[in-house]
């Protein structure tokens, strides 16, 4: 019993969301602009913390005595 209300209440929030047009604002182009520039901002945050993962690190590759 508890599945099937589960399910019912995911029906009526989809319906509900495309009733008050939700999908239409995910799927403007302003949505496709936002998207890009948080991943764009993803990686160079990403870059700063971790470095470059395509650097050779020389000092890791010798072996320490």
């Amino acid at each position: 019993m508890k599945s099937i209300f589960i399910t019912l209440l995911m029906f009526a929030a989809t319906i509900g969301a495309i009733h008050i047009g939700l999908f239409d604002v995910i799927s403007s182009s302003y949505a496709l602009i936002f998207a890009l520039i948080i991943l764009l901002s993803a990686f160079i945050f990403a870059y700063k913390v971790l470095g470059n993962p395509f650097s050779k690190d020389e000092k890791n590759d010798k072996e320490q005595n």
